[in-house]
Formats: C-alpha cells, sequence, structure tokens
C-alpha cells in the first residue's frame, strides 16, 4: 500500500546485533526485503555502526536515553543485571563484597527480574555492602552513588558512559556486542583484575574516555517534522 514506515531505535545496536545488521551487499531496493522506509535513532554514533538497508537514517534524540554527566562517589560500585548473565555477575558481587569491603556495591536488576528480587535479597543475606536494587532507584540516581559501572551486555553501559562513568565489561558470554565503545571502557577476566582496575594509582585506565562520541542526544522535535517531510517524499 506504499505507507512510510517509521522506527524508532529502542536499544543498543551494531554490526553484531541481529535485529539491525545485514550485509552491506543488500540495499534497501534489494528484491523481497520488507522493512521500515526510515530508521530514527539516539544519536548520528548510531547511524555508522551498523548496516540497516532502509531508505533513510537519521537521528533525532531520546529524552529517556539522554544523559547529562554525573558526578559519583568513588567507594560505589554499580553492578548491571540481565536475566541470562545473573549468576556470573552475583557470583561476581559475592567476590567484590569480600575482596572490597569498603565499597558500597549496587546490584541493578533488569526489569526482567523484578519479581526475583526477594530470593536475590535473600541470597546476599550476610553480605551487608550489597544492595540490591529493582525500580525503586533510577539510573540517574545509581550514577549520583557510583563511579565504577560493571555489566556484560545492557544499553545501560552505554548511559552510564555518557553519564561519565567508568565502565567495566565482564568477559563473559555475549560482552563482544560493546566493542564499539571498546575503546573506551575497560574489559577483565575476574574479581581480582577488577579490582586492579579500580585501584589505579597510575591512571592507566580509561585513557579515551575524554573521547567519547555523542551517544545520546534529547529528542529533536524540529528534526523529527523535517525527516517526516523527507519521508513522505521518498
Amino acid at each position: 500500500m506504499r505507507v512510510p514506515i517509521l522506527e524508532l531505535q529502542h536499544g543498543g545496536s551494531n554490526h553484531r546485533t541481529i535485529f539491525w545488521s545485514y550485509p552491506k551487499s543488500i540495499p534497501p531496493s534489494h528484491p523481497g526485503l520488507i522493512l521500515p522506509t526510515a530508521y530514527l535513532t539516539f544519536s548520528d554514533f548510531w547511524n555508522g555502526n551498523t548496516h540497516f538497508p532502509v531508505r533513510l537514517t537519521r537521528s533525532i534524540g531520546n529524552d529517556y536515553f539522554y544523559q547529562k554527566p554525573i558526578a559519583g562517589d568513588e567507594n560505589g560500585v554499580l553492578i548491571v543485571s540481565t536475566y541470562m548473565h545473573h549468576e556470573s555477575l552475583l557470583n561476581l558481587a559475592f567476590e567484590l563484597s569480600n575482596r572490597v569491603k569498603e565499597k558500597k556495591i549496587y546490584y541493578k536488576l533488569h526489569p526482567h527480574q523484578f519479581n526475583e528480587k526477594i530470593a536475590v535479597v535473600a541470597a546476599c543475606r550476610g553480605k551487608s555492602n550489597i544492595v540490591v536494587v529493582s525500580d525503586d532507584m533510577d539510573f540517574p540516581e545509581l550514577f549520583m552513588l557510583c563511579n565504577h559501572v560493571v555489566g556484560v551486555h545492557s544499553t545501560s553501559l552505554y548511559i552510564a558512559l555518557q553519564a561519565g562513568k567508568k565502565v567495566c565489561l565482564y568477559k563473559r558470554s555475549n560482552y563482544f556486542w560493546h566493542e564499539d565503545v571498546f575503546e573506551y571502557v575497560e574489559l577483565f577476566d575476574s574479581a581480582s583484575e577488577l579490582c586492579d582496575i579500580f585501584d589505579d594509582p597510575t591512571g592507566k585506565y580509561f585513557r579515551n574516555i575524554g573521547n567519547l562520541p555523542v551517544l545520546f542526544q534529547p529528542f529533536d522535535a524540529q528534526q523529527f517534522v523535517r525527516v517526516l517531510e523527507d519521508v513522505r517524499m521518498t
């Protein structure tokens, strides 16, 4: 029916993300290809790190993901869980709890895990420096409580980077999906390696964080209207 269709980016994407990544040999006019007319992204950063063969790709911003830098507490560590990495990350939290007793560890559950909070809190009983968080604190609040953010795979790790946090990727499962920001984060394979990153007297870690591109911009209503006009003309 030739009705223009817009897709709004709703999470981190790159060439490893199967939802938006196609071989570069496939153009928008490829026979049998059924995709939206336009793909509207969080910022220009996302326009070139994957190949989504739509007719038009533009950045319009997103107020939910947009994040200003936030100063935090050096003695706070935020661990961002996901249901598929929960076991590895919770065990990491336990190890850190014993190794860095002076630090407060905030274990942020993924929304898919909110109904498991009581069980996770029970599992952390006896670990007084671990705080299990569901929807009782949002990310800006958590960013004020920490300077290091730990995870495996999550769009919130990009948000943490833009907030000025020191992001550490645990080398488990699909951490490589974030290779588009490897130069701005630190990778680690064990609790001891992570503690070495925390204790950084020489400043050898996070040297490129000052060159981080803009990952999220505020929503630009005027740009959105211009995109609608451009889509109408395609």
